[in-house]
């Protein structure tokens, strides 16, 4: 979607995310900060953080945490009112090639961010470099559930009436027939996790939603102790619960996301 929807879409775009999605949005972005398990005095980054609502979840968390709140728009961080907050510094810039420094950050987040992007490559490659070794990439989406039943309820209501209800409450067809062509486009999770593995990132977990379309995938950033790792081909609706970390994972066996 280009950025001058997101620009006019900036005011209301909160509302209209909880609109869409009947208020499961929030529960979801507890969902992934509870995976970046954000430390006091740790360095974190919210990467297409639209109106830092992952960036206020983070310091809800950890009141003491420091946040990158990074977007290509400025007036979606804007709209956020992010700049008076304590511990947080905003950043306009492309998710590929943020300008930040190498290894400066102890986990980062992204929330529906991906489908917007054209190929995963250079995501994952600048997701390496901002990273240190080990540290967590949480990534929020949102696409079909698996099942051909939940798939088809999904295309009823996403396709039928939820982007049409988000553009009636903001104001906005033009960009939400963007969101509607954006999720239609994101090509899956099958594709996502092979970009990852590609640039050396470990899955230690993956929660889907059975019949929100949702998904958190939770990534290790390379590190020298972890094994060569291969994308996950098919596998099965997670309803409640991540899977655990792999023996290989360099945060150890005991951990989950």
């Amino acid at each position: 979607m280009p950025r001058a929807e997101f620009d006019r879409l900036a005011p209301r775009y909160e509302r209209g995310s909880r609109v869409m999605s009947l208020g499961r949005i929030v529960s979801w972005r507890r969902k992934a900060v509870a995976a970046l398990s954000p430390r006091r005095g740790a360095r974190y980054l919210d990467v297409g953080a639209g109106t830092g609502e992952l960036t206020r979840a983070i310091l809800g968390a950890e009141p003491r945490a420091n946040v990158v709140a990074l977007d290509a728009s400025r007036r979606m961080l804007r709209a956020g009112r992010l700049d008076g907050l304590a511990h947080v510094t905003t950043r306009v810039a492309d998710a590929t090639t943020t300008g930040l420094g190498s290894r400066a950050f102890d986990g980062i987040v992204s929330g529906f961010m991906l489908r917007h992007l054209r190929g995963f490559d250079l995501f994952f490659r600048e997701m390496a470099r901002l990273l240190r070794p080990g540290a967590p990439l949480v990534l929020l989406e949102a696409h079909y559930p698996e099942g051909r039943f939940r798939r088809l309820l999904f295309q009823i209501y996403f396709f039928g009436f939820a982007w049409l209800l988000g553009a009636l409450v903001t104001g906005t067809f033009r960009a939400h027939v963007g969101l509607y062509r954006s999720v239609k486009a994101f090509p899956g999770l099958p594709a996502l996790e092979a970009a990852a593995g590609r640039h050396g990132f470990v899955r230690t977990g993956i929660e889907r939603g059975a019949w929100t379309g949702f998904f958190l995938l939770v990534l290790a950033a390379p590190h020298p102790a972890a094994r060569p790792w291969a994308p996950r081909r098919g596998g099965r609706v997670l309803k409640e619960g991540l899977l655990p970390a792999p023996r290989s994972s360099p945060w150890g066996s005991e951990r989950r996301a």
